[in-house]
């Protein structure tokens, strides 16, 4: 092993720790050499200038590494003639006496960190008791100062209790005498506004009668509209509602209707009870030609999407078209009536606001409006805005929060192919549209009838 170090070099590392007459070196005195020259020259703690030399302080960080690592080939060549049994149980005393040291100092590091620990808890411990003690000094003090708010706030309100029984005792006789007549003039009030409303009530009971016997005269001289307006003046007064409605189904009723009138045509399931049969349908006139009728319901009656499937569609190809003149067309009228209903040319309106293809015109007897129909029959937003039947919405009928409207189709393209546009709950026109496979909307057919038919 002697022959792999160098014993020049050995010499001058020992020279460079400063180790120069031992004829052998331990692993302490190795340590202790390189701390001590550290401390001298080491570039972060030199604090004389002269002393600063790092390249010093490398060789003697080489020179303690090189020394360390071959320190058993190092005494071989310090002391070549000692026994080598000697010098190996030498250097495990030495190496056994470097590590008790190196374990006596670490207990005493520990040692050293379990006392101060203790140190800084009991010094906690005694911070959170002083904060302790301060809160229970301050909630005594908050106390203390509610205490003396409530005795004050006592105080006042017997005092003011006091005040108002001597004002009270004082101004008793008064008092009594006031509160009397005021109960007398309360009476004589009563008494005056009953009378007015007695007055009310009959003078409004003899106009009532009077308008009533009026509407009568009205319908039996054939004058149907003078009737049906007069009726409806009486707000549910006797069977008014009962009259109009059988004014309406009058058969020389329907040769004087004209837009804004209602009729009634067919029946449809509208109060979601089907053990009592359908209801007949009530339509709003739009426009007279002739004895010809366009008709529009004046409930939404169904639920259904535009199209069932969302794909690029027009009301050529959609599939309400197809329930409107099929299962509704069947369900909602007799065989008489289907005779009545006319099968119209439906235009294919344009969106004003989109280039998207209507499609091409149809033959229908049932319909939808337009985007232009629904602007020229109807005047305002409100005329639009339509309630859906309780049939409607258990079918999946939308209605805001805060109203009874509905949103429903009109059969115009919206934006695109896959989108329709609908009138909305508060009745605007929406060129935009909402996709056609929307679930939601509402249904309000139309139709031409005949009445000659």
């Amino acid at each position: 092993m002697g022959d792999m170090i160098d014993n020049r070099l050995v010499i001058k590392y020992m020279a460079y720790l400063e180790i120069y007459d031992d004829t052998e070196i331990s692993e302490e005195l190795l340590k202790a050499q390189f701390r001590k020259l550290t401390k001298i020259y080491h570039p972060d703690k030199v604090t004389v200038d002269a002393y600063k030399d790092g390249d010093k302080f490398i060789r003697i960080k080489e020179a303690y590494e090189y020394l360390k690592e071959n320190l058993d080939e190092v005494n071989d060549f310090l002391n070549p003639d000692a026994d080598k049994q000697q010098k190996s149980n030498s250097r495990r005393q030495s190496n056994q006496a470097a590590e008790r040291a190196r374990q006596e100092a670490e207990a005493k590091r520990r040692e050293e960190e379990r006392r101060q620990a203790e140190e800084r808890a009991r010094a906690e411990a005694q911070r959170k008791e002083q904060e302790r003690k301060q809160a229970e000094a301050r909630a005594r003090a908050e106390a203390q100062r509610k205490e003396q708010e409530r005795n004050q706030a006592e105080e006042r309100a017997r005092a003011e209790a006091e005040k108002k029984e001597q004002e009270r005792r004082q101004g008793g006789e008064w008092a009594k005498f006031e509160g009397e007549r005021e109960v007398q003039g309360q009476k004589i009030c009563m008494i005056a506004v009953l009378v007015v409303l007695s007055a009310v009530w009959v003078a409004s009971l003899v106009i009532n009668i009077q308008n009533y016997n009026n509407a009568v005269e009205f319908y039996e001289n054939g004058n149907y509209k003078k009737a049906i307006s007069t009726f409806e003046q009486l707000r549910g007064y006797k069977d008014s509602a009962k009259m109009i409605d059988q004014i309406r189904h009058e058969e020389d009723y329907l040769k004087i209707v004209e837009a804004g009138d209602v009729i009634f045509f067919g029946s449809y399931e509208q109060d979601n009870n089907t053990a009592n049969g359908t209801e007949e349908i009530e339509w709003l006139v739009l426009e007279r030609q002739g004895d010809m009728l366009l008709l529009i319901s004046c409930y939404a009656l169904d639920c259904q999407p535009y199209n069932t499937s969302d794909t690029s569609v027009s009301w050529q190809t959609c599939s309400l078209r197809t329930w409107l003149n099929g299962t509704f067309y069947n369900n909602a009228f007799l065989s008489d009536e289907q005779a009545q209903i006319l099968k119209a040319t439906v235009t294919a309106d344009k969106n004003p606001d989109y280039s998207t293809s209507p499609g091409n015109d149809t033959k229908d007897n049932i319909f939808l409006l337009s985007i232009t129909e629904a602007n020229k029959y109807f005047s305002s937003d409100s005329e639009r805005m339509c309630v859906p039947t309780k049939y409607a919405i258990a079918q999946g009928a939308s209605q805001t929060s805060n109203t009874m409207y509905c949103w429903w189709w009109l059969r115009s393209p919206g934006h695109d192919g896959n989108g329709a546009a609908r009138v909305g709950h508060d009745g605007s026109v929406s060129t935009l549209g909402r996709d056609v496979n929307c679930d939601n909307y509402c249904v309000r057919p139309a139709m031409w009838i005949n009445l000659e038919s």
